[in-house]
């Protein structure tokens, strides 16, 4: 008995490989300059044994739990020094991407700036319902909500574009983080 995938389940499954493809993409940038300087040690350092990748695999770790052999250099001073994977670790460098928006950031950013006013949770779903009238998408309430959810949790945990403001008696309101003074309060002009 096959089943049929629905248009929401075939977005997601889109969505779920192409994040796959851009972990793969990072993982080829990340290899390349690891090959890249494991060849520039190469010629500086002398190495001065190889083992065998299986003896290798076997010993894993060095005396220090939480540290790996990585290479194995010439003594120097009668000394063996060794490169840790720790080490190696603080040298590598944090790439961070600046990824556009989605329709659905932009959507909840420009109806924020619209209204020049603090939005709640019900104002930024009716919001949401229209682009999903708009859209024609089959959404029910409840994938509505954790889309909403999880586009103000980005917006503003993730890309500090948003604040997140205690709101009368409502839980809490969401406005522009450029409406935000510098000890992150939102001035009254922009509270309902």
């Amino acid at each position: 008995m096959s089943k049929q995938l629905t248009k929401d389940m075939i977005q997601d499954l889109i969505q779920r490989y192409k994040s796959e493809l851009g972990k793969l993409e990072y993982q080829v940038v990340k290899t390349k300059e690891v090959l890249a300087e494991l060849r520039d040690k190469a010629t500086t350092a002398k190495v001065t044994a190889v083992k065998d990748p299986v003896e290798i695999a076997s010993i894993g770790k060095s005396s220090y739990a939480d540290e790996e052999v990585i290479v194995h250099k010439s003594p120097v001073r009668g000394r063996k020094s060794k490169t840790t994977a720790k080490k190696a670790k603080d040298k590598t460098k944090k790439i961070t991407r600046n990824r556009k928006l989605s329709d659905w950031d932009q959507l909840i950013l420009d109806g924020i700036e619209a209204t020049g006013k603090t939005m709640i949770n019900a104002d930024l779903i009716e919001l949401m319902e229209s682009k999903k009238k708009k859209d024609k998408l089959n959404w029910d309430d409840v994938k509505l909500k954790a889309k909403l959810n999880s586009t103000l949790h980005k917006l503003a945990n993730k890309k500090d574009l948003l604040v997140k403001v205690p709101y009368e008696g409502k839980g809490f309101g969401y406005a522009l983080s450029k409406w935000a003074t510098k000890k992150g309060d939102i001035p009254k002009k922009y509270m309902p």
